[in-house]
C-alpha cells in the first residue's frame, strides 16, 4: 500500500490541471496578466526587497508590485524573449524556474499549478488585461464576528470589488500581517489566531490595495472598573475601552514615583531631595496639579522641550548639515522664545515654513539648511514626516509595502518648495534662503495626500500656500500628530505607535481617545501647553507602572503606565546633579570650536555635534534624520557594564562635592540613608534597605566619604534609577 499516496497526489495533480485548463473556457475569458499572473507574483514575494524586488537583481521586478504595466513589460516585452517563450511555452524561463524549485516557500503542488497557469497564460497569447472593462476599486476585509475568543482560530474573508460592482475572493492571494502579533497573529494564509486580550488591527495587501480590519479580543475577568462617569474624559475614553475588553487598569501611582515621574518627563531632571520631602509632607489635595503647573511653567521645561524638538528640527552644526555654530545658536533661541511664550502650535508650523532671508539673523530658515541635498522632493518629505506624521521618503525610490505611497509627480508636495533659492553674503557662513516668486514653466496645482486640491498662484511663495493647507482646523492629520506625538513623550507610546507613522494600515489603538485630543487642541487654539495639562492630570497617566493580573500582557492600551529607560541626556545630568561634578561637553566643528561652562547640563545642549562618548553610547539621536526612534532608549549589557565600571561615573561619586557635605552634614546615619535615597531615587528607604545600607556604612567608617559614594553607586546602578517608571 506504500504506492498509495503517489497515486493519490497524482489524482490531485491531474484534477487541478483539468480544472484551471477548463476554467476559462467555461467563464469564456482567457487568463491574463493584470487579475490572474501578477496577484500571484506579489503574493509569492517575486517582487520583494530579497528577491527580484532588488536593484541587483538581474530580473528587475518593482517593489511591491507597485506597477504591474512596468513588470508585464519587464516579462513578456523582453528583447531577447528571455522570459516568455510563445513558440514552446513550457520551455518559457518563467514556467522553468518555477519547475525547479522557485519561490522555495512552495510546495509541490503548488509549484505545479503555477506552473500550468504560467504556461496556459502564455499559450494563450499572454495578455496583459483581457477585462479592461473591470476596474479594480478597492479591497475589503471581512469577519462574521470582530469580537474574537482568546486562543481561537479565523479566516478573514478579503475582496476585490470592482466598479461595476462585482466581487471576487481574493483571500489566497493577499499578503496579510497584524499590528500586534501577541494580540492577534497571523497564520499561512488568511488564518488569524487571537492570543492576549487587546484591540488591534490586520492588514491585507493585494495588487497594490490596502484595507484594514480592527478587531478586539476581550477576556473575562470579576475585577472591578473605574466609573466612566466620574473621570475626566481622557480617563473615560481609556477606561471605557479596557472595560470592553476586560482589562482592569492598575492603582493609582505613589506620591513618591509621581514626583519622579513628572519631573523626568516635564524637565529631564531627577527632584532635588528637598523638593520631594516637600511634596510628600504635603497634605494639599492638590499637590499634583500644582506641581505639573509648576514644572510647566518653568525654565527646565523649556529646555526640555528645545531639547526635543531640536532632534526633530535637526538643529546640528555639521555633518551632515551646514548650520554652523552661530545659526545653531539662533535657531535654538527662537525655540527656547516659542516654548517659552508658549506660541501655538498652527504659528510654530508656519513661520518655519515659511521664513525667509539670513540663516543668522532669521533664525527659521535653517529649517530650510539642516538638509545635506537640496532637493525640494526631500524638504517636502522632512515636512511631510514632522508635520504629518507620514513617510514619504519610501516613496521617493519605491513603493512603500505597508501603505499606498507611490511615485506620483501629480500628488508631490515638493513642488511648493521649487521656487526655494540660497544665496552666499560677503559675512563666512551666512546664507540668505529666499523664494523666487517669478519661476515660470512649474506646477499651478498640487492634489495633496487628503484629496484638496491647492493652488499655487503665478508670483506668490508657494510655501504660503502648503501653510495655509497644512494648518488648517481641517487638515486631518496636523493636529492629530502633534497630540500623539506629546502622548508619547509623556506615556513612552503612542496612541499611534511609532509617533510618525501614521497610514490606513497603523491605526490608532483608542481611535476615540486620539480624536478627543484633536479637538481639544483645535478647539484652545493650538494651545500645546492645554494637552500637556490634560494628560498630565489624568488619572492614566498617573497609573502604577505595576500590572495587576489582568492587564500584565497590555503594552498598548495604557492600563498602566509603561516602563522605558531614562534617556542618555537624564542619565548623565542625574549623575552630574547628585555628585555636583559637571561633565565636559565641547565639539570639534571649527568656526569656531564649541566649548560649554561648567555647570552645563546635557539637557541643554542645543547643538547635535556638542557631544560626549557616554551620549552616544546610550542612544543619543544622530539628528541626521527627524524620526522619534533615531533616539534608542534600550538597556543594553554594554551600557550596563559601563555604569559597573566606567571611571566616568565611578570619579565623579568618589570626587564629589556634594556627597562628601551630606555625609559631614549628616553625622546620623539613618539620616544620610535617607537623604541619598532621596537625591536617587526620589523615596525613602524601606527598613530593609535603611539597615543594610546603615550596615555598610558602618563597616566603612573610616572613611564616611566613600561609604557614601559607594552606596550612591549601587543606587545608580539599580532598575529602579536606570528606568522611568
Amino acid at each position: 500500500m506504500k504506492w498509495l499516496p503517489v497515486l493519490l497526489l497524482s489524482l490531485i495533480v491531474v484534477f487541478m490541471t483539468v480544472r484551471s485548463q477548463e476554467e476559462p473556457a467555461e467563464k469564456g475569458v482567457k487568463p491574463d496578466f493584470v487579475n490572474d499572473i501578477y496577484p500571484q507574483v506579489e503574493k509569492n514575494g517575486c517582487n520583494s526587497a530579497n528577491c527580484h524586488g532588488s536593484q541587483g537583481s538581474r530580473l528587475k521586478l518593482s517593489l511591491f508590485a507597485a506597477f504591474p504595466a512596468k513588470d508585464y513589460d519587464v516579462l513578456v516585452k523582453n528583447p531577447g524573449g528571455r522570459y516568455v517563450n510563445f513558440v514552446e511555452p513550457e520551455k518559457s524561463l518563467l514556467v522553468r524556474k518555477i519547475k525547479e524549485g522557485h519561490p522555495a516557500a512552495l510546495d509541490v503542488i503548488q509549484r505545479e499549478q503555477l506552473a500550468r497557469e504560467l504556461e496556459l497564460w502564455i499559450r494563450n497569447g499572454a495578455a496583459y488585461n483581457n477585462r479592461p472593462e473591470l476596474n479594480f476599486k478597492e479591497l475589503r476585509l471581512s469577519l462574521p464576528d470582530t469580537i474574537l475568543k482568546q486562543g481561537a482560530k479565523y479566516r478573514i474573508k478579503a475582496e476585490a470589488v470592482f466598479n461595476n460592482g462585482s466581487k471576487t475572493d481574493v483571500s489566497a492571494y493577499c499578503h496579510f500581517e497584524s499590528q500586534d502579533n501577541e494580540v492577534i497573529s497571523c497564520l499561512s494564509g488568511n488564518e488569524i489566531k487571537a492570543g492576549h486580550a487587546g484591540y488591534t488591527a490586520v492588514w491585507a495587501r493585494f495588487a497594490y490595495h490596502f484595507a484594514t480590519i480592527r478587531l478586539m479580543v476581550p477576556q473575562n475577568t470579576d475585577a472591578k472598573f473605574p466609573d466612566t462617569q466620574t473621570q475626566n474624559p481622557i480617563d473615560a475614553v481609556v477606561n471605557a475601552q479596557l472595560k470592553r475588553l476586560g482589562i482592569p487598569p492598575s492603582e493609582r501611582c505613589s506620591d513618591e514615583i509621581f514626583v519622579r515621574r513628572t519631573y523626568l518627563n516635564l524637565t529631564g531632571l531627577l527632584p532635588l531631595s528637598g523638593a520631594v520631602r516637600a511634596f510628600l509632607e504635603s497634605k494639599d489635595a492638590r499637590k499634583r496639579s500644582e506641581l505639573i503647573e509648576t514644572l510647566l511653567n518653568s525654565d527646565n521645561f523649556v529646555d526640555f522641550q528645545v531639547l526635543k524638538w531640536g532632534d526633530l528640527l535637526r538643529c546640528k552644526a555639521e555633518y551632515p548639515s551646514n548650520l554652523w555654530p552661530n545659526a545653531v545658536q539662533a535657531y535654538a533661541r527662537w525655540m527656547k522664545e516659542a516654548v517659552r511664550s508658549n506660541k501655538p502650535y498652527d504659528r510654530f508650523a508656519r513661520e518655519l515654513l515659511v521664513s525667509s532671508g539670513s540663516n543668522f539673523r532669521s533664525p527659521t530658515v535653517n529649517f530650510y539648511r539642516a538638509f545635506q541635498v537640496r532637493d525640494p522632493k526631500i524638504i517636502s518629505e522632512s515636512a511631510g514626516l514632522i508635520f504629518l506624521g507620514t513617510r514619504y521618503e519610501c516613496a521617493r525610490c519605491h513603493a512603500n509595502p505597508k501603505t499606498n505611497l507611490i511615485r506620483n509627480s501629480q500628488n508631490e508636495m515638493g513642488a511648493f518648495f521649487t521656487q526655494l533659492r540660497y544665496k552666499s553674503t560677503n559675512e563666512w557662513k551666512e546664507e540668505i534662503v529666499y523664494p523666487e516668486t517669478d519661476v515660470k514653466g512649474s506646477v499651478k496645482q498640487v492634489t495633496m495626500p487628503d484629496g484638496a486640491i491647492v493652488n499655487m498662484p503665478a508670483g506668490e511663495d508657494w510655501r504660503q500656500a502648503y501653510a495655509d493647507w497644512l494648518t488648517s482646523k481641517n487638515n486631518p492629520l496636523f493636529a492629530k500628530v502633534i497630540v500623539n506625538r506629546i502622548w508619547y513623550w509623556l506615556n513612552g507610546r503612542g496612541i499611534v505607535n511609532e509617533p510618525d507613522d501614521f497610514r490606513d494600515t497603523n491605526p490608532p489603538v483608542n481611535p476615540e481617545l486620539l480624536s478627543y485630543l484633536e479637538n481639544e487642541l483645535i478647539s484652545h487654539n493650538f494651545d500645546l501647553k492645554h494637552i500637556f495639562r490634560i494628560i498630565l492630570n489624568s488619572e492614566t497617566w498617573q497609573r502604577s507602572s505595576i500590572p495587576n493580573r489582568w492587564n500584565q500582557n497590555d503594552h498598548a492600551l495604557f492600563s498602566h503606565f509603561i516602563l522605558r529607560r531614562l534617556t542618555a541626556e537624564e542619565m548623565i545630568d542625574a549623575v552630574c546633579e547628585v555628585s555636583g561634578i559637571s561633565e565636559s561637553y565641547s565639539s570639534n566643528v571649527p568656526e569656531p570650536f564649541t566649548f560649554m561652562p561648567d555647570g552645563f547640563r546635557a539637557g541643554q545642549l542645543y547643538d547635535g555635534t556638542v557631544s560626549t562618548s557616554f551620549l552616544e553610547m546610550f542612544g543619543r539621536p544622530s539628528r541626521d534624520v527627524s524620526y522619534e526612534k533615531d533616539r534608542n532608549n534600550q538597556l543594553t549589557s554594554k551600557q550596563v557594564l559601563h555604569w559597573l565600571n566606567s571611571s566616568q561615573v565611578i570619579d565623579k561619586l568618589n570626587r564629589s562635592p556634594n556627597l562628601k557635605e551630606i555625609s559631614d552634614k549628616f553625622s546620623d546615619k539613618e539620616k544620610l540613608v535617607d537623604e541619598v535615597y532621596l537625591r536617587i531615587l526620589s523615596r525613602f528607604p524601606s527598613v530593609q534597605e535603611k539597615e543594610k545600607a546603615k550596615t555598610y556604612l558602618e563597616v566603612k567608617n573610616t572613611d564616611k566619604y566613600k561609604g557614601t559614594a559607594d552606596l550612591a553607586w549601587a543606587l545608580f546602578n539599580t532598575a529602579e534609577f536606570m528606568y522611568n517608571h
